[in-house]
């Protein structure tokens, strides 16, 4: 009986001395949760705030070969290109043709002359300010049958010929008369501005600068 007594006195006493320091136990998790707050409040006093560098990753359904515009030919990259580039016009959500990269346009009265008017202050991702040379440049390019581009005639014929007029305005001439022209270019991003400096020494380019 005694020492039945004995061990329930024992496990009285554990159970108390338990209950005792339980309390003590929860000021390190308070500590804790403190520290939580503290350092999820920093990047939110940072919020807003544009940090260069890092990495994205992104998943595909398909394999996507090369970032050359005017020689893409998947569905995959076009889909990274339409995050890169942007054209002249664009088709907002109801399928309206809108300004985009060009303010505004117009035809000749012979109708073989289209005229943009840039957006002043359009920057690439480098930094530097899109001009009327890099949609000559890039449309030159696409044209050029040396460059195979599938959708040249988005543009033109090789015979089209593009003209800076100054830094915000440049003239498209075609050798016949096309109407749809400013619908043309804004169908997909094959026919979207690229930073000159994007060709490499090989000819191709593999990071587009949009």
């Amino acid at each position: 009986m005694k020492r039945i007594y004995s061990w329930f006195s024992l496990l009285l006493l554990i159970a108390l001395f338990a209950a005792c320091a339980a309390p003590a136990a929860e000021a390190p998790a308070a500590e804790t949760a403190t520290e939580a707050e503290s350092a999820a409040a920093e990047p939110a006093a940072a919020a807003g705030e544009p940090v260069a560098g890092g990495t994205l990753r992104v998943a595909f359904q398909n394999e996507w070969a090369g970032l050359d515009p005017h020689i893409a030919s998947s569905y995959s990259t076009y889909q990274i290109l339409n995050n890169v580039l942007e054209g002249l016009t664009f088709y907002d959500d109801e399928m309206n043709l809108v300004p985009w990269l060009a303010e505004s346009w117009e035809q000749s009265e012979d109708g073989l002359t289209w005229t943009f008017h840039l957006r002043e202050g359009v920057m690439f991702s480098n930094g530097r300010e899109m001009t009327a040379e890099d949609v000559k440049w890039s449309f030159e390019r696409l044209i050029d049958p040396a460059t195979g581009a599938g959708n040249a005639p988005r543009v033109g014929p090789p015979e089209t010929q593009i003209e800076v007029i100054d830094d915000y305005t440049v003239a498209i001439t075609h050798p016949e008369v096309f109407g749809i022209f400013p619908q043309s270019i804004g169908f997909d991003k094959s026919t979207g501005i690229v930073a000159k400096e994007s060709l490499e020494e090989d000819g191709t380019i593999n990071v587009p600068i949009g």
